[in-house]
């Protein structure tokens, strides 16, 4: 716990409880984002899109997290339109959640190194481009 500030893998209740616990005996707070698998794949980790808004309720209330956002990874292997379909319905669901879960809650995580444009074109604030930084050429 002391050494991350943020994490944006949260996808269930018992997690959410864990990382309560650990940033209560740390004594600080964590922010997390909501990983939600918008795309229903089966190998992917993520709340699904139908309860993530009552996740991110959950995490709310709890007093040693901090909910400030949404995450989801782009369906693999997929189409630009397919893509861009998850991606949408991930923001749909930011602008319906936002108003109701504080002012913490600002940050839309979704694109990643092959799909952040599209990502970004569908209202991602949040891009995770590290293998275009780090993958040596």
């Amino acid at each position: 716990m002391e050494l991350f500030d943020v994490v944006q893998a949260l996808d269930s209740v018992r997690l959410a409880d864990a990382l309560e616990r650990h940033a209560a005996a740390a004594g600080k707070d964590l922010t997390v984002f909501i990983e939600v698998n918008t795309s229903g794949e089966e190998t992917k980790f993520g709340v699904a899109l139908e309860a993530a808004a009552d996740l991110v309720a959950y995490a709310g209330s709890l007093p040693h997290l901090v909910a400030a956002g949404l995450m989801t990874v782009g369906p693999l292997g997929a189409s630009a339109a397919a893509t861009a379909g998850a991606f949408r319905a991930l923001k749909r669901l930011f602008d319906d959640v936002a108003p109701k879960a504080g002012p913490a809650f600002k940050f839309l995580s979704m694109g990643m190194t092959d799909d952040f444009e599209v990502a970004i074109a569908e209202g991602s604030n949040m891009v995770r481009i590290g293998r275009a930084i780090f993958e040596a050429s």
